[in-house]
This record gives C-alpha cells, structure tokens and sequence, in this order.
C-alpha cells in the first residue's frame, strides 16, 4: 500500500523590503521566519525570491497583487495585510508515494484549495493583530525590534497549534454559532451582562457563550469572531478538568465546575502574578484601544471580560467576579440548559446543510466542525468549497447564485449552493439516480424547513 504525506507548512515568514536599504541591512527586513531552524542565507534567499515574484506579478497586474504561486511539489500563498508588509505561507503539497518506486510521488494538487488557505493566512493575521497590534503602529514607532520579539511569541505557538491538515470550507467562513432563544431568555442574558457592567465598572464590555454557542457580545461582529476562537483554542488546549481540581484552583464552591482560564492560580496569594490574562488591541474605534481579556467558565458558560488596561487587575477583584459569575450563570443555566438549537432536531440522515451570513458571520450546520466526525467525504467537502467560490464570484455581477452539481466518482451524492443578499447556504444530498428537478425540490424544502426567516432564496 502506498505512502501518504498530509499538508503541512514548508515555511511562514513576514517581511518588509522598505526597512533595508542597504545590502548589509538585509536580514532587517525580515520581521519573523518560521521554522527558525532555516539559516538566514536561506530565509533571505526565499524573501529575495518573493520579492521577485511579486514585482514580476504587478507588471501584468499592477492593482491586484499576486496572491498563489503553484509548483508540483508545493503552494504559495501571499498576503497584504498593511501597506509594504508581506506575509507568506508555503505548503509542502500531500502526496501518495509507492513503496516500490521511493523517487516517484503523485502530488495531490487538488486537495490543496486556494481560497481556504488564503482564508487561514487572513486569519492568522487577524489574530496577530488583535494580540500584537498592526505592525506599522510598531514600526512608526521605531518599535521594530520589539515587533520582532512579538510575532516570535505568538506565530511559534500558533503555528505549532494551526490544524493546517483539518481546514475546510468552515476556515473560509470562520463563522460563529448562535444559540436560538426566546425573547425573554434573551432578556435574562442582556440583563446579566448589564449588571456585570455596572456592579464592575472596570469591565467595559463582555462576551457570553453557552457550549460554544454565542449568546450575547457587546463588542464588533469580527473581534468577536476572533475572540470566540481563541477562547475555544484556549479550551481545547487547556487539559485541566475543573472537576479533578477539586475546584480549589479558583473557587471555594465545591458544587459547580467554575474557574478562570485567564487569571491568577492561587486567590490566597495577595501577590499572584497575573502574566496569564493576555492583552488585546480591539480596532473597532480611530485609534486601537488595549484591554485585558478575562475569560471565566462556570457550567456550560463561557463568559469573556474586556478590563481596559489602564485598570489594576488584584486577586481580591477576580474574587468577586468569582463570586458575582459563579452564582449568577448558575441561576441562569437552569433557565438556559433546557433549550437546544432547534435546527438541530431537523436532521434528515440522508440530508445536511450548511449557513452563512457574512453580515452577523452566523453559521447554521447539520455537517460537523471538523472531520473526524464528519461522515461526508472529503472530496464533496471540497466541492462545496468551490461552489462557494464560484458563487461568491457570481454575486459580484447579479444579486443572487444558485449552482447544482452532481459527483460523478460518488454518484449518490449532489450539492446545492445557494447565495443571496451576502446570505450563502449549501446542501449536500444522497439521492441514488435522482433527477435534477427533484434535487432542485428537495434542496427548497430544506431550505424553507431549517432556514426559514432568514434566508429568502430568489
């Protein structure tokens, strides 16, 4: 049986040409290289080629900049996040080698899709942002070394963490799940959150999720959808069970699974160290504003904190937030717990679906989040992708898309994607020989079934 290399990363590096002007200043221009393990020769030779690549690209397109380079063993993609910064991505193709002929691979260009990972490189900038700040800010303020420092810190650990072989078309989307709640509910989350505020005054804003479900956020849609995803990275790595602690870590109830993922270990130590709640830019305003982000769990609840930085953080204030969270998601898990999203109950076994809407970056699935437990080939997976692109591309020049498609390799399987109104909802169905009118009919049923309200298909 042949051999098989999955997807990973050759190297990520960050440059800026404009920061060298000499030849003997050229390592300067190079902000972070990874692996570090490369010698500086050869970074400097790969960010000479990019450079090169690039200058070539603007001759035959000079307002849009060259965003793939393909070869037969790997994929190149480019990224401008701020003006004279470059971020770069490199992916070593998957490929199937026989065992008999170890020179000879087949280079699995298809299962690479351009517009996923350019999505991951946009993403990891966007991250970066949030932790480290722009890199212009840094560098305007003669701060370049301490860019340097910065993206070491973070690009090493979220490299290292990045599922770069798990990416689909969730990535392009990276979309966050609301949890459906009546009215009165509603009313009994925004009230909590309010009164958070008040009672403490040094938060300024909070962020509110039941199983990794949003269900309040005082904060901008996309710095909301970045802080979701670093809290669930922020779960998933944390391999400490609240329960196993005895709850003696954070707090003195020994009832309840209650802790902060950010904050000091130990409340008995008026001296603790609070190096672990981390400090992020939020961009929603003309100037970035720093806060520290205090994330608490207690129950099913996962509740985000923005302190402004310029606040002291003490042991005797994580306390009484302690104190005020713990009693206050208890009573309101109770009114919480026994609503499940309705859509869920929806599944058809021979149908799944998926949502997206670009304005609230809402995300409807029947599908799982990631593919070990999906039971959908991941070959259907990337055309649902592409018809998202497709699509999407459509949508520039008329109102609406709608594309069908039929696997002719895995011949019970169809896909339908739907765009309108920056709305985009696709289905995947299993129907043996079925007839493109009644896929059509099948794929509006569901839609009116599970999307009804809030997609409107023309």
């Amino acid at each position: 049986m042949p051999d098989r290399t999955d997807i990973n990363i050759r190297n990520f590096y960050i440059f800026n040409s404009t920061l060298s002007s000499k030849e003997e200043e050229e390592r300067n221009k190079i902000l972070f290289y990874y692996p570090p393990s490369i010698i500086i020769d050869e970074q400097l030779k790969n960010v000479g080629f990019s450079e090169a690549i690039l200058k070539f690209a603007q001759t035959f397109s000079p307002d849009k900049p060259c965003e793939t380079i393909r070869t037969k063993k790997t994929r190149q993609f480019y990224l401008q996040p701020e003006e004279n910064f470059w971020m770069v991505m490199t992916l070593n193709l998957p490929a199937i080698k026989p065992k008999e002929i170890a020179d000879e691979a087949e280079y699995l260009e298809h299962d690479v899709q351009d517009a996923v990972y350019l999505a991951a490189l946009k993403l990891a900038y966007d991250m970066a942002k949030m932790f480290v700040g722009t890199f212009s800010s840094s560098v305007e303020g003669k701060k370049t070394k301490q860019l340097k420092i910065k993206l070491e810190k973070f690009y090493f650990r979220y490299l290292t963490t990045l599922k770069i072989n798990n990416l689909d078309i969730m990535a392009l989307f990276q979309g966050v799940q609301y949890l459906p709640l009546d009215p009165l509910r509603f009313l009994h989350i925004q009230s909590s959150s309010n009164l958070l505020e008040a009672e403490f005054p040094e938060v300024e804003s909070s962020i509110i999720l039941y199983d990794n479900y949003l269900v309040w956020s005082g904060i901008d849609y996309s710095e909301m959808q970045l802080i979701s995803l670093y809290v669930r990275s922020l779960q998933e790595s944390s391999h400490l069970d609240a329960e196993s602690e005895n709850l003696g870590r954070n707090s003195a109830r020994t009832t309840n699974v209650c802790r902060f993922l950010t904050g000091p270990k130990n409340f008995l130590d008026e001296d603790a160290s609070f190096e672990s709640v981390p400090v992020i830019y939020l961009h929603s305003s003309e100037s970035p504003t720093k806060y520290y982000l205090n994330v608490y769990e207690a129950i099913n609840f996962t509740v985000c904190m923005l302190i402004n930085e310029k606040e002291r953080l003490t042991v005797e204030l994580f306390k009484k937030l302690d104190k005020f969270l713990g009693d206050k998601l208890l009573s309101l898990s109770s009114k919480i717990k026994s609503v499940a999203p309705t859509f869920q109950s929806l599944q058809a076994p021979m149908e799944k679906f998926l949502y997206f809407n670009k304005l609230n970056l809402a995300v409807k699935t029947l599908t799982a989040q990631s593919k070990s437990s999906l039971s959908i080939p991941e070959e259907v997976m990337r055309v649902v992708t592409d018809i998202a692109v497709h699509n999407r591309r459509c949508c520039k020049l008329s109102a609406s898309a709608e594309t069908v498609v039929k696997l002719m390799k895995l011949s019970d399987y169809w896909v339908v994607g739907k765009m309108s109104d920056d709305r985009e909802c696709y289905f995947i169905l299993q129907a043996k020989n079925a007839a493109l009118s009644y896929i059509h009919e099948e794929a509006n049923k569901m839609c009116n079934l599970c999307l009804k309200s809030i997609f409107v298909h023309k």
